[in-house]
């Protein structure tokens, strides 16, 4: 207490006792711009920021403006200015600003809260894990196949029938450089099989399809040396045709020597569940772009939950599953399933033990899932799964000590990671698990591409095929 009667100067550091209404907001924005200055990287600089928007501006109303700027400071930090460490604390120090005087009533306890934030982070100088990059999660994808025109019917009916099947299958192919898993992925995410299975249909199942009575009169409809692959498909829909042609592909796979199909694509046992996928290759609903919203919606429902940048905001826990069984409700039966295994080869977050999980939402007994889900649960069956959930798990509980050890609290983990030794053929000193083991775990099993496993085969006789 001051002598002369007037109470003392707050200190907004340490408060002893809440922080009176009054404050000197100009001495936080300089202490602000001082700790903006101070922070030697530019991820450091965009968590307080990041830190700053989120944790000043927490209405309702606040919504928008959020929004403004964070949409600023995307374009500012990608920007050559952006990459200045003056013009980066001025960019910041001008969004408190900012922030203050669009907000005047922004109680001064919550600048004081705020400022410690900001000060640790300094202290810090760390980024957290979940907010490493400003950019979207990086997947590269082969485009879609172009529509070109080929001559008369008898030409365009397998090229247009090539370009929707690898318009489906080739969709399949999106991968992140940076992601490496220890699980290879199946024979049917690749170029390979694509190339395989396209030379097979062309062989053995179109020559079938187009010896149809039906198939015939379509092509005496029209004049098709000028239509394209794309075009094709669209006037059999606008005309009402697709559904015929749809019919007539569906009783030509009936007569398809699954003997002899099954060996020229590298699966000796073809079954219902194979069949039913290559019928809904051509399928009369068929849309690449339902599938590219679907995947759009997923991955970014997968970065919100689980990766969010800095212009995101944080989704509910649960939401990845809930947009994950929405794609499979919106998709044709297994495409859906494809769309999941992919997003495990491209989402870096993404783990085993989420899609086991996501697996019992489709079913309570596994033999319900082998049913609904057979790609999948084939996945899981890989004997490597179990191997590569422990270290997944191992991996993700250092992160979050190292978390908190960063934030100064030093925490134990919550809980042990449970091994599994069972589950477990190999581990390296120290309790570790050997990778070296896990890719042999997973090589052992896959030395024959797409061989269907006897043991898990369906209720309808039909095994999925898969590495292993």
């Amino acid at each position: 207490m001051r002598t002369d009667g007037k109470p003392s100067p707050v200190s907004i550091l340490a408060p002893e006792k809440p922080v009176p209404v009054l404050i000197d907001r100009r001495m936080v924005v300089d202490r602000l711009s001082e700790v903006f200055q101070s922070l030697s990287g530019s991820n450091a600089v965009i968590v307080a920021l990041h830190e700053s928007v989120n944790g000043l501006l927490t209405e309702e109303n606040d919504i928008q403006l959020r929004r403004e700027i964070v949409g600023q400071a995307v374009v500012f930090f990608k920007s050559e200015v952006g990459k200045a460490p003056a013009a980066r604390a001025a960019f910041c120090t001008d969004v408190i600003r900012t922030i203050l005087a669009r907000r005047p009533a922004i109680s001064a306890l919550r600048l004081a809260s705020h400022h410690k934030i900001v000060t640790e982070l300094a202290r810090l100088d760390q980024l957290p894990l979940h907010l490493r990059s400003l950019n979207p999660t990086r997947i590269t994808a082969p485009p879609p196949p172009k529509a070109v025109v080929v001559g008369d019917f008898d030409k365009l009916l397998p090229a247009a029938i090539e370009m929707r099947i690898r318009s489906v299958m080739e969709f399949f192919h999106r991968r992140n450089p940076d992601v490496e898993r220890e699980i290879p992925p199946p024979d049917i995410l690749t170029a390979d099989f694509c190339d395989t299975l396209v030379a097979a249909i062309g062989e053995l199942v179109v020559p079938l399809f187009a010896d149809d009575r039906r198939l015939r009169i379509a092509a005496s409809s029209r004049q098709w040396d000028v239509v394209n692959t794309h075009d094709f498909w669209r006037i059999l829909v606008e005309t009402g045709e697709i559904a015929s042609v749809h019919r007539v592909w569906n009783d030509t796979w009936r007569l398809v020597s699954r003997a002899r199909f099954g060996s020229a694509i590298g699966i000796p046992e073809l079954g219902d569940i194979e069949i039913g996928l290559f019928q809904s290759l051509l399928g009369p609903t068929f849309s690449r772009q339902v599938l590219e919203n679907a995947w759009t919606r997923v991955r970014q429902i997968y970065e919100q939950e689980m990766d969010p940048r800095i212009y995101q905001d944080r989704a509910r826990e649960g939401a990845l599953r809930d947009a994950m069984l929405d794609a499979l409700d919106a998709l044709p039966d297994r495409h859906g399933e494809l769309m999941i295994l992919t997003s495990y080869y491209t989402f870096p977050r993404l783990t085993t033990r989420f899609l086991a999980s996501f697996a019992r939402n489709k079913g309570c007994a596994e033999r319900q899932r082998r049913v609904r889900i057979p790609f999948l649960m084939a996945f899981l069956d890989d004997p490597a799964v179990p191997v590569v959930m422990a270290v997944e798990d191992r991996r993700i509980e250092e992160e979050r000590v190292a978390a908190e050890a960063r934030r100064g609290k030093g925490a134990a983990p919550s809980r042990p990671v449970r091994w599994d030794t069972a589950a477990t053929p190999a581990q390296a000193p120290g309790g570790g698990v050997a990778w070296g083991n896990v890719r042999e775990a997973s090589r052992n099993t896959a030395s024959r591409p797409m061989q269907a496993r006897k043991p898990q085969r369906s209720a309808h006789g039909a095994g999925p095929f898969w590495h292993g």
